[in-house]
């Protein structure tokens, strides 16, 4: 035990400086702790969260806390990139060609803002199998669940078009918004307002529904096992 609780500290003081720099002279710091460097990163939305692995079990060794640390580092490269990527092209590409009204150029931006998405993804599939390699056969029987490279294809399939769908929504209730902001500059009735309003409302229902059977179609990937687990559902 005190070796372990030795080897945590020492994680945790020499990763705790993390951080890189972008072209744009930011300077995000990112820290790696010791909890992170195993946690799920697929996200996908089950509805509950995937249990937690209880870390002390897997007495991990000096050098496979070294190889966890630089993949989590490596996607977390990736996150902050998909971050800075998603919010330039929502705001300086998207917003701009809906406004007005270009459709052109809100295909484009739409086809981008699904790039990075997937690139994020497959960024987070690499770290998850990359993670499982690290680690010996005895310290994965102490993971609650693990999906298998056919469950994430299956998954991946499944979010890809979730995530579609919801791209065109949020693209639908962007321009519906501006409609609505520039209706009520220009001091229309507040029929025409209101039926504007009822449109994103519909949208935002729309969005609610479209969740609802993304949770179920992702849960009938799902093994018995992992119900249970999961839901308490009965094998």
């Amino acid at each position: 035990m005190h070796r372990f609780l030795s080897l945590v500290l020492a994680v945790i003081i020499s990763i705790s400086v993390f951080s890189f720099v972008y072209a744009q002279g930011t300077k995000p710091l990112v820290q790696v702790s010791f909890k992170v460097i195993i946690t799920d990163p697929l996200k996908y939305d089950l509805g509950k969260p995937i249990p937690e692995v209880d870390i002390e079990k897997l007495n991990l060794t000096s050098e496979q806390v070294d190889k966890l640390t630089k993949l989590r580092e490596k996607l977390q490269e990736s996150e902050v990139k998909y971050q800075r990527d998603f919010a330039d092209i929502w705001n300086k590409e998207l917003k701009p060609a809906t406004q007005k009204e270009d459709q052109e150029a809100t295909k484009k931006a739409r086809e981008k803002l699904l790039n990075v998405l997937k690139e994020l993804q497959k960024a987070r599939i690499n770290y998850y199998f990359e993670m499982q390699k690290v680690l010996t056969e005895e310290q994965l029987k102490h993971f609650p669940i693990l999906f298998t490279r056919e469950q994430v294809d299956k998954f991946e399939k499944i979010r890809e078009s979730y995530d579609e769908n919801r791209l065109n929504l949020d693209i639908a209730r962007l321009i519906e918004a501006y409609k609505v902001q520039e209706l009520r500059k220009g001091n229309a009735s507040t029929k025409d307002i209101n039926t504007r309003v009822a449109l994103i409302v519909a949208i935002d229902n729309k969005k609610k529904d479209d969740l609802i059977n993304y949770r179920v179609s992702l849960r009938e990937v799902l093994t018995k096992e992992q119900r249970e687990i999961l839901f308490g559902e009965k094998k």
